[in-house]
């Protein structure tokens, strides 16, 4: 991800970057970047729940992701 955001400011074309946002547009996908304390949990035997903010006419936002241990 790293390389694409530097690939993108280098030739200076933001859809570059956006590109890989565009699979929703044939099959929906839920996409979640940017978590921490990942290490601590389990290789398995938790459920992810996500509880994101509701923005009127967003098509993102930020939301509170949490582990709940089976």
């Amino acid at each position: 991800m790293k390389f694409m955001a530097k690939k993108a400011k280098e030739i200076n074309d933001p859809e570059y970057f956006w590109e890989a946002h565009r699979v929703g547009i044939e099959k929906e996908y839920l996409h979640i970047e940017q978590l921490t304390n990942l290490a601590a949990l389990p290789p398995s035997g938790f459920d992810v729940c996500v509880f994101p903010l509701k923005i009127v006419g967003g098509s993102a936002a930020p939301a509170r992701v949490v582990a709940i241990f089976k």
